[in-house]
């Protein structure tokens, strides 16, 4: 979704401008410089409180896969607790709609499976954790709007322990990196930088978050 509003009567009517994807890819590798163990432990979470169509919940998502591709193809990490920990809040129905599929469109293609399957598996977690409403109105504690007297069940999460040492994110994306080169059996290589990415420096170990890039599955 490169389109940073739908139609200049709904702009008038709702407020409602996205985020463009280069600046959600900005601001995520920023915070991924700031402290890499937020990506890189499947259970750190996220909350997006005015979610929309899901650009910043699906560049998160593709974030945390790249990151953890070894450990997924290990199945030293379920996907259902890389998806369980991304969470959004919309005020429009049909916004919170094309976030729950589009969730589940990143799913399918590291998956390699098709949308159908991925939302049998595990659209019921993208149901209880995208949710339409008001952040204002919001019980944060019960995931649920306040004063509701039902709230969705979430399994127990471990405890997250700090790491022994301070995490390297040019060396976490360089493993993802050669993880991915070693599910496709070709030598390691870094993704290129699109023509149009900005703000970022040339580095051997960056990965460039832009729009036109493409994680592979």
């Amino acid at each position: 979704m490169l389109q940073i509003v739908r139609d200049r009567a709904r702009v008038h009517r709702t407020a409602e401008v996205f985020t463009p994807p280069w600046l959600v890819d900005e601001m995520l590798m920023a915070l991924f410089r700031a402290d890499p163990a937020l990506f890189h432990h499947e259970h750190k979470t996220f909350l997006e409180p005015s979610c929309g169509d899901g650009n910043f919940l699906v560049r998160i998502l593709h974030f945390k896969i790249h990151l953890n591709r070894h450990r997924l193809r290990d199945k030293a990490v379920p996907m259902a607790d890389i998806l369980g920990s991304i969470f959004g809040i919309d005020l429009m129905p049909d916004n919170v709609q094309v976030a729950r599929h589009r969730l589940l469109e990143v799913v399918a293609a590291h998956r390699k499976c098709s949308v159908e399957w991925a939302r049998a598996e595990f659209g019921h977690i993208v149901d209880r954790n995208v949710a339409c409403g008001s952040a204002l109105e919001w019980d944060f504690d019960r995931w649920c709007p306040k004063g509701s007297e039902t709230a969705p069940v979430f399994p127990e999460r471990p405890e997250i322990a700090p790491p022994r040492a301070p995490l390297d994110p040019d060396r976490l994306l360089a493993q993802a990196a050669r993880a991915s080169a070693k599910d496709r059996g070709k030598r390691p290589r870094l993704p290129a930088a699109p023509r149009n990415a900005v703000g970022f420096a040339v580095k051997p170990a960056t990965v460039y978050f832009a729009p036109q890039m493409e994680l592979r599955p």
